[in-house]
């Protein structure tokens, strides 16, 4: 996909989204998750080229935890609106200055070339240092998760709760949150862990722990790892809100 095919693409889905307000299904509604399925599909797509695209619709759930539907349906909307502002935002700027530059660094003629055995002495010779953090970043998380995986709730031995204290719900939250603890190696799933923090606003007897786990989430060495460096950023952009969130309570 070329960047003006992107844009031609993005400016449909621009228009489609200003019909998808005040749908009572909200999230569920099947125009919406076409709409959402279509736009995230292009990002990926242009961005897997070297392109930075600059909308969040990722990390949005178009939804919150409220039992009133009015409120459930406002928050929808409203994020609803974020996204088609950072729609219009993307195409104002092709419109006024073009295609943005790719921050991949072009391919050339003289790319290294692996050989068919690859040796240890071959990689310190021309492994660039991005591998071997990201090879020690997953070293040390595969360490980790084999020590966790030995105990029958990792979540409740790394803040040592009591069974009493430790609701059912709760921990299922803290379980999504830590889901990337559980399979080393893929990409942390950013909507499940999103929908663990936001699940942790309503917890006003717990804040002082929520602080940990997000404090911790920030300094987490698996998470920023640069091979997962989008996910990070949304991930670390919905800790900062749950923690203001949080703060407030």
């Amino acid at each position: 996909m070329k960047y003006d095919d992107f844009i031609n693409e993005i400016k449909g889905l621009h228009t489609e989204a200003l019909t998808l307000f005040d749908k009572e299904e909200i999230h569920s509604n099947s125009d919406f998750r076409n709409w959402k399925h279509k736009l995230t599909a292009s990002i990926d797509l242009i961005e897997d080229q070297g392109y930075t695209i600059k909308c969040d619709i990722g990390s949005r759930l178009f939804t919150n935890l409220s039992q009133n539907p009015s409120s459930r349906l406002k928050h929808y909307n409203m994020e609803l609106q974020d996204t088609i502002n950072e729609l219009d935002t993307i195409i104002k700027y092709y419109n006024n200055y073009g295609s943005p530059k790719i921050n991949s660094k072009e391919k050339s003629n003289n790319e290294l070339k692996w050989p068919k055995t690859v040796t240890l002495s071959w990689l310190f010779k021309h492994a660039p240092i991005g591998f071997w953090v990201g090879a020690i970043s997953l070293l040390f998380g595969a360490y980790i998760a084999g020590i966790q995986s030995s105990q029958l709730n990792f979540v409740k031995e790394i803040f040592s709760f009591p069974q009493e204290t430790a609701t059912q719900e709760y921990q299922e939250l803290l379980e999504k949150i830590y889901s990337y603890k559980q399979t080393i190696g893929p990409p942390p799933n950013v909507g499940v862990i999103t929908e663990g923090l936001i699940g942790l606003r309503k917890y006003s007897d717990k804040k002082e722990h929520i602080l940990v786990i997000l404090n911790e989430l920030r300094n987490d060495a698996y998470l920023n790892n640069p091979s997962f460096s989008k996910q990070y950023k949304q991930i670390i952009k919905v800790v900062d809100e749950t923690e203001k969130a949080v703060e407030s309570l």
